[in-house]
């Protein structure tokens, strides 16, 4: 049976951190002092250099989960196919069997993404090396859950991203949700009071789930296989919610440990970034930097469904816009899941 060795494995895995629960109320928190944070976020200005003068670059949502285009057994959803998993209700090891299995996308080429966006005038790439369906879209040896190991591809394409990049001056950042992850039984992803998106359908008792070992077991960990073998120019995180202080600090702490001249922008939490990062609006002028994300059409994942493309006026216009005050601007594509640019978006 498919995932049956992996399977055997993170039943035991798991089983072995629900126990742990049970006698563990939570890791204790500890206080972080300002000077403490300062010497991590120091320098920011000099960080920051060589991405206020990129002013525009390309922002990449793929993932195994571009398989389902937005449609599960014959229903749509009208949302993100980023999403597909939690509003399907998918569970777990289907999940895996049925969408991460049979994903192959054989006409992947780092080269020509990394042409693609060079031609267009962008400095930058940003793609996602982990969304919050918690699949890993590089070779991890932190968790099975991951490209190289899990899929029909048995490719590492960041790898080849990170190849190309340095082959045409172009720099890479990797998106990274720190706090959501519908693959670990122990990832809360609080986002306030009675908030929470965590894969409820599949692991529904809260009172056993400490995020912490979420946390070390895995966030960290791959955060830091990121930035040492991977050599990121820009850290992405996302959705921080409840993230608590020390959870923030420890990203903070792991990647400029390793690669101090890494950005990390605003949503790793806790008022430790680099820079904001408004979502599909253009903020007026303000005195800290800035960059806008924003998608071509409606999605930020592939969807069948979505042909809302902006115009190539209307992505000069708000270029021209974001950089007049100062920001970025960091346009949007889905990938399919055979691994190429939908064709009104290479067109715009």
């Amino acid at each position: 049976m498919i995932y049956m060795k992996t399977n055997a494995i993170l039943v035991n895995f798991y089983a072995a951190f629900f126990c742990m629960a049970l006698f563990t109320d939570s890791f204790c928190q500890q206080n972080i002092s300002k000077e403490e944070i300062e010497k991590y976020t120091a320098a920011k200005e000099e960080r920051l250099r060589w991405m206020k003068e990129a002013r525009f670059g390309l922002f990449i949502h793929w993932g195994v989960y571009s398989l389902t285009s937005d449609e599960w057994k014959g229903q749509r959803y009208d949302g993100e196919s980023c999403f597909v998993m939690e509003q399907a209700k998918i569970p777990y090891y289907e999940y895996l069997e049925k969408v991460a299995r049979p994903f192959n996308p054989v006409r992947f080429d780092a080269d020509k993404w990394v042409q693609t966006a060079k031609n267009a005038g962008m400095k930058y790439i940003v793609i996602t090396a982990k969304h919050v369906d918690g699949f890993a879209m590089y070779g991890s040896k932190v968790s099975p859950l991951n490209i190289v190991d899990g899929t029909a591809f048995k490719k590492d394409p960041i790898l080849q991203l990170r190849k190309a990049c340095d082959k045409y001056g172009i720099k890479l950042g990797f998106y990274y949700s720190q706090h959501w992850d519908w693959l670990h039984p122990h990832a809360l992803a609080q986002m306030g009071k009675d908030n929470y998106k965590d894969n409820f359908w599949e692991w529904p008792d809260r009172s056993k789930k400490v995020p912490d070992i979420y946390y070390r077991e895995k966030s960290y960990k791959q955060v830091e296989e990121l930035v040492k073998n991977y050599n990121p120019a820009i850290m992405w995180f996302d959705v921080p919610g409840s993230i608590s202080q020390e959870q923030s600090f420890n990203l903070l702490k792991i990647v400029r440990t390793n690669k101090p001249d890494c950005i990390i922008n605003n949503r790793i939490g806790n008022n430790m970034g680099d820079y904001g990062t408004p979502e599909q609006t253009i903020p007026k002028i303000g005195e800290d930097f800035f960059e806008v994300c924003m998608t071509i059409p409606d999605h930020w994942g592939y969807s069948f469904f979505d042909r809302n493309y902006k115009s190539p006026q209307t992505i000069i216009r708000n270029l021209a816009d974001i950089a007049s005050k100062g920001g970025n601007y960091l346009l949007n594509v889905g990938p399919t899941s055979e691994g190429v640019f939908p064709t009104p978006a290479i067109r715009v």
